[in-house]
């Protein structure tokens, strides 16, 4: 049984990557109202089910590769709601996030619907980033017209990165709908432990290593109730070093926690 209900400050960083992979057509993501680098929930999700999945955690909702999900271990259709909440509950993600998955092939029961006890949000940067667009290649179609001359164009292939970016999200852990999920408080550490380290060895062409950063994990927990993730955030006092224009490294940044409520900060031995 989940003892403590949990909030949390996650702060990261993007070195001379693309963050968020490729999804929007190549290009990192922005919030359009103000260029701040946007990294999904989704996205920080699927890294954390990966971290568990590679510690040898159950997980439900995890691609294994192209062909094979883990979610086909459940033969959902032919179960109750109540045996396919049960064996689902079995999956430390669906713990955590919850699922809404298909139940049962009876009439009035087609799917079962799970509130997950942990709740995260978009990653944000905290000031504007800058999208540097790398030229990687250069490919000439030969294409010679009648008197010899080549009429092939030229095709410049751009790698789009972030030069840097410190992200924040937030987020927190209900106590009374994570005893419902059957969500202990070992669950939550190993949560914390796979956030801690889910960069690690997810590295790629867009993101090589070293590239990614968890920076600081700050968490409050009580067995009482806590004020919203977005309260306590006001508490967290993040500026600009003296003398910095645009930041440019994790150093450019100054924090200070101001929180009257008792935390404990998670902080990478890198950092």
């Amino acid at each position: 049984m989940l003892k403590y209900n949990y909030r949390y400050v996650l702060l990261f960083d993007a070195i001379n990557c693309n963050p968020n992979g490729d999804a929007s057509f190549g290009e990192p993501r922005v919030r359009d109202i103000d260029d701040r680098g946007l990294i999904t929930e989704w996205c920080i999700k699927y890294k954390i089910r990966k971290v568990f999945f590679e510690e040898g955690e159950k997980v439900l909702h995890f691609q294994r590769d192209e062909d094979y999900t883990v979610f086909g271990e459940i033969d959902a259709y032919n179960k109750t709601n109540e045996k396919a909440k049960e064996d689902e509950l079995d999956y430390i993600d669906t713990r955590l996030f919850g699922s809404l998955d298909a139940a049962s092939r009876l009439k009035d029961s087609r799917a079962i619907k799970l509130m997950g006890a942990f709740s995260i949000d978009h990653a944000m940067t905290i000031d504007p980033i800058i999208i540097k667009e790398l030229a990687i290649n250069r490919d000439f179609k030969v294409d010679v017209d009648e008197k010899g001359n080549n009429k092939g164009r030229k095709n410049d292939n751009k790698f789009p990165i972030v030069e840097y970016g410190l992200y924040l999200s937030k987020g927190g852990i209900n106590k009374k709908r994570g005893t419902q999920m059957n969500v202990s408080d070992q669950d939550v550490e190993l949560l914390f432990e796979a956030m801690l380290s889910m960069f690690e060895g997810d590295y790629c062409s867009t993101r090589p290593m070293g590239s990614m950063n968890i920076r600081k994990l700050i968490v409050w927990k009580s067995e009482e109730s806590l004020p919203s993730p977005t309260k306590l955030m006001e508490s967290i006092v993040i500026s600009k070093s003296e003398g910095v224009g645009i930041p440019s490294m994790y150093s450019d940044y100054k924090i200070t926690i101001n929180s009257d409520i008792p935390y404990k900060e998670y902080v990478m031995l890198n950092t």
